[in-house]
């Protein structure tokens, strides 16, 4: 997703100084626009999201198992 949204941010003509979403807010057509600080605050929290994310490279994914009692165990990376 976060990579959609700095796609669209790097479309000529999608983003310019007075509105950086400019391409999202379009999407709402008919709507009110995006105000200039809600945009930074979603653009912050993607960025934030991108920076704190935990780091899985490397590591095997294990599904989720049910055992023969029916517990479920959880998935995890090993």
């Amino acid at each position: 997703m976060k990579w959609l949204v700095f796609a669209l941010l790097l479309l000529p003509g999608a983003a310019h100084a007075a509105e950086p979403l400019g391409a999202i807010s379009a999407l709402t057509a008919g709507k009110a626009p995006l105000s200039l600080s809600l945009q930074v605050l979603l653009l912050m929290s993607l960025l934030a999201t991108g920076v704190l994310q935990g780091d899985n490279r490397g590591k095997t994914y294990v599904p989720a198992e049910t055992s023969p009692d029916g517990r479920v165990t959880p998935g995890h990376f090993e």
